[in-house]
């Protein structure tokens, strides 16, 4: 079997389980060295050491890419990059890094088409479009928003002036930076507004899933998404930025709610017939996604060997 060391930033993906579904697509073709980011920049760079000191076939480098100097000093060639839209700086980026990796065999998976259209003239990259598996839709009697506080742009005082909080039955606000985040303000709880303010389990977490049906994607970008993916497997109503990855799965009024976070408008979500057929709607594109996801994942293991 083909060995496959996977360069990552594990002390946070282990956490956000975000890598998870890559780890399996790629288990069944490669055995798989899990490494933790180094830091490129060091002098003494054991890790450089650690990764000649295996034959691997291929080295991935899931969202930080080294400098190139670095990469020269490995025995392996063959180079994946799975770089994330909310990590980039766009076309600019894009042709600076162009001009230090021309020269090496690196091949990027893109799962952000935005991302993707922006670094195919310069590289050897392509897209892939993630679905997670559906989960039982949820039961839309009555709006139950959740929405997870993670960044600071993007804060319940944003989000209260975009939603009439009558809509809902009840509003479960999840207080959990990121280690993007300075965020420290405290969020007052009333009758219909819960705070949760520690890490959940995955189990605490499903089952938060299990009782609402209406997310609010907590970033203003994405690289996969899987925040909101994970709401939308169970047929969840999201309210999102208008941005990539979010605008990819989500058609304004079709599979869910999009607002311009510079120009932001009041969303309507009293119509409980509107709501339900949203609703619906995002239910079948997650299964039929489903289905074009379990195919692409040969197609993907081919660009990486070759």
């Amino acid at each position: 079997m083909k060995k496959l060391a996977f360069v990552a930033w594990w002390e946070w993906f282990e956490k956000t389980k975000s890598a998870d579904f890559l780890v399996k697509t790629l288990k069944k073709e490669f055995e798989i060295k899990k490494l933790s980011r180094p830091d490129w920049f060091e002098k003494n760079n054991i890790p450089v050491q650690e990764l000649n000191k295996e034959n691997f076939n291929t080295i991935l480098f899931f969202f930080a890419l080294p400098p190139a100097n670095y990469l020269r000093k490995l025995n392996c060639k063959n180079f994946v990059w799975i770089p994330m839209y909310d990590g980039t700086n766009g076309l600019r980026l894009a042709k600076l890094k162009f001009l230090f990796y021309k020269f090496f065999n690196l091949k990027v998976i893109s799962f952000s088409k935005k991302m993707h259209y922006e670094l195919k003239p310069f590289f050897n990259s392509k897209y892939f479009q993630y679905y997670p598996k559906p989960k039982k839709q949820v039961n839309f009697d009555n709006p139950k928003l959740f929405f997870w506080e993670r960044r600071d742009d993007l804060d319940w005082n944003f989000i209260k002036n975009i939603i009439n909080q009558k809509d809902f039955d009840k509003i479960t606000i999840k207080q959990n930076a990121d280690g993007l985040s300075k965020q420290n303000k405290k969020i007052k709880e009333t009758k219909k507004i819960k705070i949760l303010n520690k890490w959940l389990t995955d189990k605490q977490y499903e089952k938060i899933l299990d009782t609402h049906n209406v997310f609010i994607a907590p970033s203003l970008k994405e690289g996969i998404g899987f925040s909101f993916l994970h709401a939308l497997s169970r047929g969840y109503i999201i309210i999102a930025n208008n941005a990539s990855t979010m605008n990819e799965y989500i058609k304004d009024k079709k599979t869910g709610f999009l607002f311009d976070f510079k120009k932001p408008k009041k969303i309507n979500l009293n119509n409980k017939k509107l709501l339900k057929k949203i609703s619906n709607n995002t239910y079948t594109q997650m299964k039929n996604g489903r289905k074009i996801w379990k195919t692409s994942k040969k197609e993907l293991i081919k660009f990486i060997t070759n």
